[in-house]
């Protein structure tokens, strides 16, 4: 046999006089919304429902993400609903040379931006580093920079995701 779970219950009224305890829900009959209480508020907060949240339609929100973590090479991103995509990371390469960062949220073509600058605390020496090799043909995927001397920077690619 099933079970039916019934909630507390009351009209608008009767809400604005009941304080609810930490963590109880109870059902407003009159606004057919329902009420979260935390022991100290009258009346307890009121929840939206579907047809009170705006159109969210006209602006870009972020839809998809990845916080920095040894498991992902310290790489986060930050993708839009319209497709933009912000990502990056912390380079600690050491010694010098042609390196390459494998971007993770592949691009749409490869007219996005991308930069390599210094990370906070590190040296104040110059950074000897430029992004791409000579020559290489540009990837959706990957990014190649190169470094002369500098360790601890970070990078920083944004533009339209495939």
């Amino acid at each position: 046999m099933s079970r039916i779970l019934q909630l507390r219950r009351g009209n608008s009224a009767e809400h604005e006089n009941f304080t609810g305890q930490i963590g109880e829900i109870t059902m407003d009959t009159d606004s057919k919304s329902l009420r979260i209480h935390d022991g100290e508020t009258p009346g307890g907060t009121p929840m939206a429902r579907r047809d009170e949240i705006p159109d969210l339609t006209p602006y870009d929100y972020v839809v998809e993400w990845q916080m920095p973590t040894p498991e992902n090479n310290n790489t986060w991103y930050r993708k839009y609903k319209s497709g933009w995509v912000e990502m990056g990371g912390i380079l600690d390469t050491p010694g010098k040379g042609y390196q390459s960062i494998q971007l993770p949220v592949e691009m749409a073509d490869t007219g996005f931006s991308a930069q390599v600058t210094r990370a906070a605390g590190t040296s104040t020496s110059a950074i000897d580093c430029w992004i791409q090799s000579p020559g290489a043909s540009l990837s959706t995927t990957t990014l190649v920079y190169y470094v002369a001397t500098q360790t601890g920077l970070t990078w920083l690619v944004s533009g339209i995701a495939k």
